[in-house]
């Protein structure tokens, strides 16, 4: 947990408490309503046992809310948003999970076999009630007439708002049973080509709803993906709740396209990224294990520590925050960097932050042979501002082979070159050294959410203490200074400036964290080595030998596997094995207790 030890930070704090909706969640079931939460498709997390006849309130500020009575992604969803404009958007989903583009209450149980419900509720604002938009929504039954006040399909349209001073009263079970659901039908295959008719028939219709949705499903939790099939639609509206998306369970759906850059996305079809594979079930073998470094208990970070924050980026103001976590700063969100030369194959990014059973979820992906990415973009430090007044950092979109500032996100072609002028001091990377790229996640911070200074073209890391980072790569020979790397950083580094004003800290001083996973040093003369080392907070705690720990892979691919893991006291691990099935979806228990022991 990181706390911000600033005035600012105590003041916004109250000024957020003013404007938050309080909320009241009523069970009136016969047995107990176990109450997870997720805001803009973040971790999805338990915030209570109700007991029957129990009460729970929440206080629920910023975009994005969604609640719901259990795990399992076949529920009921209650949603609340508050943006800035003194209103409490709120509405009923009983869309299922994972709908594609069905068309009402009964296509959307026939595409996908599943239900969108599991308890009656109602939404009832205490005061403010106008019988209108502002007014009670009730779900009664997984019945399209009973539960009439809540979203059935994407495209419906059943948000409400009423003043953000509104106190509402949510009701599990309001005649007081547990309104067992139905079975849903089994799922049909649908003709893509008719979904396609579909899309196209209905695209004016999208159009015109689009103002009113932007005011409402934009605020909701379930966005569905600008892709469809793989292919970004130009102008297509914002659905609403995109049912009980697995994004809730951090399973990601693929990255829409950001704000302001649907145009580029759509003349840029070919390049712009795509939806990732299909996902698999998860494989039970490590494979063959060539390496291992690991870091645990204080060496992983777990020990109080604080580091300076950037707050500010024209005159690099800083703020001292504390974080204590097994993992240390790393359990805040990271990026990864790749650095030439250097061939990339694939990448992988698994969260096990919702399991807590020692199972991982795939959220993010690329692969080179097909092109297909899912949640992730691929950045760079050549978005610089030359006007020296900090107006932004150098991040920016990369073109194709991570050497120049793409306008609209592209794939990698999967190669960064070697340096082409290494005696060029102060050129930079691609320049003096190895191309560089970095990846992120595909939500932009413009949504909030991101720690310390970031700007309107910065994307979200990938965080929580328990989370693992696949990654196949060869490091062929190069020239000069011929020292391709693969490193961890704190996020924040990367939206401040990488190589100027960050929260990272000089040498051994690692402040905000810095990981480096596998990188060829400059004091191995003959290049054939991979050196791992962990810097965070003030320095004082290192890790001895990592230098040289694993074979540079020259001639062939290999794949290193990172794994943060907050448990049994803290561990950072990267492991090398010879390969890994990159379309599972799933890291079983089995997987994962394989990477403890190896």
């Amino acid at each position: 947990m990181v706390q911000v030890a600033t005035i600012v930070g105590a003041l916004l704090s109250v000024a957020a408490s003013v404007s938050a909706t309080k909320v009241n969640f009523i069970n009136k079931c016969s047995d107990n309503v176990q109450l997870y939460h997720s805001q803009e498709l973040q971790k999805l997390e338990k915030l209570s046992d109700i007991a029957a006849g129990e009460t729970y309130t929440r206080d629920v500020t910023g975009p994005a809310h969604m609640f719901r009575d259990g795990f399992d992604t076949d529920a009921t969803l209650v949603e609340f948003s508050m943006p800035k404009d003194n209103k409490a958007w709120y509405d009923i989903s009983v869309i299922p999970p994972m709908p594609g583009h069905c068309r009402s209450f009964d296509d959307c149980k026939q595409v996908t076999g599943k239900r969108g419900f599991n308890r009656a509720v109602t939404m009832e604002p205490l005061v403010n009630a106008n019988g209108k938009n502002c007014r009670t929504l009730v779900c009664a039954a997984d019945d399209k007439v009973k539960c009439a006040d809540a979203y059935h399909f994407p495209d419906d349209i059943k948000t409400h708002d009423c003043p953000a001073s509104t106190e509402f009263n949510v009701v599990f079970c309001p005649d007081g049973s547990a309104s067992a659901p139905a079975p849903a039908p089994a799922a049909t295959k649908k003709d893509k080509s008719n979904n396609n008719n579909y899309n196209n028939n209905n695209n004016n219709n999208n159009q015109q709803q689009q103002q009113q949705q932007q005011q409402s499903s934009s605020y909701s939790a379930g966005k569905v993906s600008a892709y469809e099939s793989g292919t970004l639609q130009k102008d297509a509206a914002a659905p609403a709740p995109a049912g009980n998306s697995d994004a809730y369970a951090n399973k990601a759906t693929a990255a829409p396209a950001p704000a302001g850059n649907s145009d580029a996305y759509a003349n840029e079809a070919s390049s712009a990224p795509t939806v990732g594979a299909a996902k698999t079930a998860g494989s039970t073998k490590l494979g063959n294990v060539r390496a291992t470094y690991s870091y645990k208990g204080k060496q992983a970070g777990n020990i109080p520590g604080t580091y300076n924050r950037v707050t500010k980026l024209s005159g690099c103001v800083k703020e001292q925050v504390s974080v204590n976590s097994p993992v240390g700063p790393l359990s805040e969100e990271v990026g990864i960097v790749f650095r030439g030369p250097m061939e990339i194959y694939n990448i992988a990014v698994f969260s096990g932050e919702s399991h807590g059973n020692g199972t991982f979820s795939r959220v993010s992906s690329y692969a080179r042979d097909s092109g297909a990415t899912e949640n992730l973009m691929f950045m760079n430090n050549k978005n610089v501002d030359y006007s020296g007044g900090g107006k932004h950092g150098p991040q920016g979109f990369s073109t194709e082979d991570g050497l120049q500032k793409a306008d609209a996100p592209k794939v990698l072609k999967g190669v960064l070159a070697e340096a082409t002028n290494p005696s060029q001091k102060g050129a930079g990377p691609g320049i003096e050294t190895g191309a560089e790229v970095n990846i992120m996640t595909g939500k932009s911070c413009k949504d909030g959410g991101c720690l310390g200074y970031h700007g309107d073209n910065d994307y979200h890391g990938w965080g929580g203490d328990k989370k693992l980072f696949v990654t196949k790569v060869k490091m062929p020979q190069g020239k000069s200074p011929n020292q391709p790397a693969l490193w961890m950083l704190n996020a924040q580094v990367l939206h401040s400036n990488q190589y100027g004003c960050n929260c990272r800290g000089v040498g051994s001083v690692g402040g905000c964290g810095e990981l480096d996973i596998a990188e060829v040093i400059e004091t191995n003369d003959k290049r054939d080595k991979v050196t791992t080392h962990y810097y965070f907070y003030d320095g004082s705690v290192l890790s001895p030998g990592g230098d040289n720990f694993a074979a540079r892979p020259v001639d062939a691919p290999t794949v290193y596997l990172t794994l943060i893991d907050a448990a049994n006291g803290g561990l950072i691990k990267i492991i090398q094995v010879d390969d890994f099935d990159f379309s599972q979806g799933e890291i079983t228990q089995e997987l994962y207790q394989q990477m403890l022991q190896a």
